[in-house]
């Protein structure tokens, strides 16, 4: 049976419940729900419940409208929906508030980004958002400045290395260094140390900043100090504060110029190392060098390296090619001058040019006083031409070396660092002066500045000096040849005699040559019993001693047949045979005979292809006639006369060749040259005068250098 408690007397109206599923359930011992049960009586939907009460075989359960028990739940939906949907617009709005906001400081992050990717680094990165975003654009301006300053630096050095490349000339180079070692890393002073193979160490190549005079003067051998830990590693060394680094040298001369950090790296050349880079700046470094600052260091290393290389290379070439010319013109004034005075003073010249030195002093021994005597000097004071323009040797050093004639030397040696009392010297070397191992003087060179010379200036120096030694001793034996060669052309050059109604001038003047050789030139004057009076010029072939020898034969086979017959043609063809018969093949003789008749003033003139003579009186004329072959040349030559008549106040000239040979750019001096003399200077003049006029204008003509003898004489028939 059925019992609702709304509707008592329902349960006797229906009596078949268990026709409903719900029901069934529940009774047969399960928990049923119903969800669109609609009640019989009211026709509405109800939901409920039922669940069995096992022990009586009943099922109980309970049933209610729907809208009654869904209805507060709807409202509670209700309320809260609209609640959501206000915090979902509200939510809404902040999060679209927020978006806007981040996004817009992302966009502008990425333009600052794009920028600095672009490589404009001008703008900074800066934006203010107090989030993560903040941290972001800090990040990136940080790494802005880092970029822009490592491309400026690369700019810098990119910069820098076009311009030393580009460049080899020495200073242009240096400034170039220093420069960009102050723009690009902030240095307050510069310098380059190169290593010296004479001295083993590293000397001073350049030094821009405070303190280079200093500095400059110090000086590191390979492992000693940081530079010289730099050279011999290969590798870089910084040193934030130089006054606590132990092995840093000149630790004194830093504080003095406010030098606080350093840093020094190798210079490289494939896989030599050729010195070292040094940068001071005025700021301790609180930490070290960075990566990238020390990469930009690495390659202006590599391309100062390349570029002081060049630049040595280039003053290298040009300092060989300066000493190969000087070596040449000093080779040439050894080899072109046999006056050992003028040669001295001219080597010592181009000594001091070369080896780019201040001072000079050059001595000579003198063996009977047995003291070194000062030859020359250049650059030395009065103080030490008053205390050693002689220097007394000793004799256990005199053929050792010269080290006495520079007091400051090393005994015992020939190589010298020396100072110069009473003067700016204070550095240099001497060599001795030998002449076939014998010791003839001394050669000392001195700078003012602290210049170590090398062995290859020491040993330029000797050679020089060997050479300067034996053309001193060559200068020396010419002029004790020269010496005896001008006795020899004295005796072969006649004495002019005294002629009554004639005066004669005579002039005779030596080719400009250095060589110790009589010359082929001759005159003489033949006087006879009768009044007449011969005078013979000629000019053999050749010079020196061969050529004196054939003067002589000549001169006196002329003088011996002119006794005998009174035809100077006559006289010429046996003098040809005499001398064809005697000499060689390539001797010959060019001779001209006058035979003068003072009484009559006439000229009987034999020629034997020598200049003929002009006679001068205002004009000058050519005789005609007389002229033969030279003597000597040809077998059975005849030779004839030629009478001239010479009137009171005319002149008559003779000459050899040398006087019309004389040039000037190609241009001879000729005959028209000794007729425009004789016919200006002829009326104010007396013989003597003229013919020492005739031979000046010819000796200027040719810019005082004459190519071969000249002899002139002048007959003038007195009025």
């Amino acid at each position: 049976s059925t019992f609702i408690s709304e509707f008592p007397d329902m349960a006797k109206e229906m009596a078949f419940w268990g026709n409903y599923d719900f029901i069934r359930t529940a009774l047969s011992g399960k928990d049923a729900l119903n969800r669109d049960f609609v009640f019989p009586k009211t026709g509405i939907i109800r939901v409920g419940a039922e669940v069995p009460i096992q022990d009586l075989g009943w099922a109980s359960g309970s049933l209610i409208n729907v809208d009654k028990a869904v209805g507060p739940l709807r409202r509670d939906i209700v309320i809260a929906g609209a609640i959501t949907t206000v915090i979902a617009l509200i939510a809404l709005a902040v999060s679209f508030l927020v978006a806007r906001r981040i996004i817009g400081s992302l966009s502008a992050l990425v333009d600052k980004a794009r920028l600095v990717g672009e490589g404009r680094f001008e703008e900074p990165v800066f934006l203010k958002t107090g989030d993560e975003v903040e941290d972001v654009a800090r990040s990136l301006d940080e790494t802005r400045l880092n970029l822009k300053n490592y491309i400026e630096g690369l700019s810098g050095v990119a910069e820098t290395g076009h311009l030393l490349t580009s460049s080899v000339e020495i200073e242009g180079v240096k400034t170039a260094i220093a420069g960009a070692m102050e723009r690009i890393f902030g240095a307050i002073a510069v310098w380059i140390l190169i290593f010296d193979k004479e001295t083993e160490r590293l000397e001073t190549f350049m030094w821009s900043g405070p303190g280079a005079e200093e500095f400059s003067r110090v000086t590191f051998r390979p492992g000693n100090g940081v530079a010289g830990k730099v050279f011999q590693t290969g590798k870089a060394a910084a040193v934030p504060d130089v006054q606590a680094e132990p092995t840093f040298i000149g630790k004194e001369l830093a504080s003095r110029f406010g030098i606080k950090s350093v840093i020094q790296l190798p210079l490289i050349i494939g896989e030599k190392t050729i010195g070292v880079l040094g940068m001071f700046s005025s700021v301790v470094k609180t930490s070290s060098f960075s990566a990238r600052e020390m990469e930009l260091m690495d390659i202006f290393a590599s391309q100062v390296a390349a570029a002081v290389e060049n630049t040595r290379l280039f003053q290298e070439i040009i300092r060989r090619n300066k000493e190969l010319q000087i070596l040449s013109e000093i080779s040439a004034v050894v080899a072109q001058t046999l006056n050992f005075k003028k040669l001295i003073e001219q080597a010592v010249d181009k000594v001091l040019q070369l080896l780019e030195a201040d001072a000079i002093t050059f001595y000579l021994i003198d063996e009977e006083s047995m003291t070194l005597k000062l030859f020359t000097h250049r650059g030395v004071g009065e103080e030490y031409l008053e205390r050693f323009s002689v220097i007394r040797l000793r004799d256990d050093i005199k053929d050792k070396a010269a080290e006495s004639f520079i007091p400051m030397a090393k005994a015992g040696t020939d190589r010298s660092d020396l100072s110069v009392p009473g003067s700016e010297i204070i550095n240099g070397i001497c060599a001795l002066v030998k002449v076939r191992g014998k010791i003839i003087g001394a050669m000392a060179i001195g700078t003012k500045h602290r210049r170590q010379f090398a062995e290859r200036d020491f040993d330029l120096l000797s050679a020089i000096g060997n050479q300067i030694g034996t053309a001193i001793e060559n200068a020396r034996l010419f002029e004790r040849e020269r010496d005896i060669a001008e006795v020899l052309q004295k005796s072969l050059l006649g004495r002019a005699p005294v002629i009554p109604g004639f005066e004669i001038g005579v002039a005779y003047e030596p080719a400009l040559s250095e060589a110790a050789e009589v010359g082929g030139d001759f005159f003489d004057f033949i006087e006879f019993a009768d009044g007449k009076t011969g005078v013979v010029i000629g000019d053999v072939s050749g010079k020196g001693i061969e050529a004196a020898t054939l003067t002589s034969i000549a001169k006196n086979t002329v003088r011996a047949f002119a006794y005998e017959n009174n035809s100077p043609g006559d006289v010429l063809t046996r003098v040809n045979e005499v001398l064809n018969s005697s000499t060689g093949a390539e001797e010959f003789v060019t001779l001209l005979f006058i035979l003068l008749d003072v009484k009559s003033g006439l000229i009987r003139i034999a020629s034997a292809a020598h200049p003929h003579a002009f006679i001068c009186n205002g004009d000058c004329v050519l005789p005609k006639g007389g002229y033969g072959l030279p003597l000597g040349a040809f077998s059975d030559t005849k030779y004839t006369d030629t009478l001239v008549e010479i009137k009171k106040g005319q002149s008559l000239i003779l000459y050899t060749d040398g006087l019309t040979d004389a040039r000037s750019d190609g241009t001879m001096f000729g005959e028209e040259g000794i007729w425009r003399v004789a016919s200006e200077y002829k009326m104010t003049m007396n013989a003597q005068e003229l013919a020492d006029r005739i031979v000046k204008e010819a000796k200027d003509f040719a810019g005082g250098r004459l190519v071969d003898d000249v002899a002139v004489i002048v007959l003038n028939l007195k009025k």
